[in-house]
């Protein structure tokens, strides 16, 4: 009896050790929760079993619908209301951009409107000279046209001309000296001219027409208001009392001994010249002084009887 309750106690504790070693695979609390739910089926009284999980357990986010209720909205519905919320952000940033950007550049029209008032208006750009063609004719035959009169005894206005000198390289200036002889002292450095114009040869003298000079009669050697025009004050072919004045010659070997003595104004005086500072001024015209040119290279025109005294 003795032998048969130990036998018994002794598969008891065997049964007893085999639960628990059974029992040590058994999952913790946090793993059972995370992997099954917590509904499983009953165990039997007196069973060694583990309980067993229930088949129909949902997975992890899933969302089983309530009985007599209905699903939740699928999924799709957020993202769209996140893509909305994206879209106004990005149109109303868009929107405050350009609002800025037409706000800005109204303010800079209106300042700028203001400051062109305060200022005033603007003066009207210089307008360009027209421009000068060179001639292509060599212009006219030196004679009356070239003097303002013929009447003898009074005196008269004369213009350079270099039609039978046109070697000089037209248009030319044509050089004034203190005495009737070309080996005296100058007086002048580029004036007077017979014309105005854009002719290299000539340059820089004969280029830049004076103030008063009009625009028709720049570069025309055939209107003799384009030229220079001088006051003849008197008529010479001696030089002093005990010389004669030079003879001068043009290329068609005409030659003239007649020097006209000019009035020249003090501002075409030349700084350069030996007598500048020597020159006599003309009687009743103040600012003006005496020098002398050909008579040849004033139109030719002879003697006009007014003499020298």
């Amino acid at each position: 009896m003795t032998r048969t309750t130990s036998s018994k106690r002794t598969e008891a504790d065997k049964k007893g050790v085999h639960g628990l070693r059974r029992g040590e695979g058994r999952p913790s609390p946090t793993e059972a929760t995370q992997s099954a739910p917590a509904t499983t089926t009953a165990r039997k009284p007196g069973s060694t079993q583990l309980p067993q999980l229930n088949p129909k357990a949902r997975t992890p986010g899933s969302n089983p619908r309530p009985a007599g209720g209905k699903g939740r909205e699928p999924s799709g519905s957020q993202d769209t209301g996140t893509d909305l919320i994206h879209w106004l952000k990005e149109w109303r940033a868009k929107f405050f951009v350009g609002a800025a950007t037409v706000l800005t550049g109204a303010m800079g029209i209106w300042l700028a409107s203001w400051l062109g008032f305060f200022a005033g208006p603007q003066p009207p750009a210089a307008s360009a000279p027209p421009p000068i063609k060179p001639i292509k004719d060599p212009g006219h035959l030196p004679g009356r046209q070239d003097v303002s009169t013929m009447a003898h005894g009074h005196r008269f206005y004369a213009v350079p001309n270099f039609y039978f000198f046109q070697s000089c390289g037209r248009p030319c200036w044509l050089p004034l000296y203190q005495l009737p002889t070309e080996q005296s002292a100058f007086v002048t450095d580029g004036w007077p001219c017979e014309y105005y114009g854009p002719n290299r040869s000539s340059t820089p003298s004969c280029t830049l027409p004076p103030p008063r000079r009009k625009p028709s009669e720049l570069a025309d050697s055939a209107d003799k208001n384009s030229g220079d025009r001088l006051l003849v004050l008197c008529q010479t072919t001696h030089l002093g009392r005990d010389g004669t004045a030079a003879t001068i010659h043009n290329q068609v070997t005409q030659g003239s001994n007649i020097w006209d003595m000019v009035a020249v104004p003090k501002s075409y005086i030349s700084r350069d010249s030996p007598a500048a500072g020597h020159l006599t001024e003309v009687s009743a015209m103040q600012g003006f002084y005496q020098a002398f040119g050909p008579d040849m290279w004033f139109g030719n025109t002879g003697w006009h009887g007014i003499p020298c005294k």
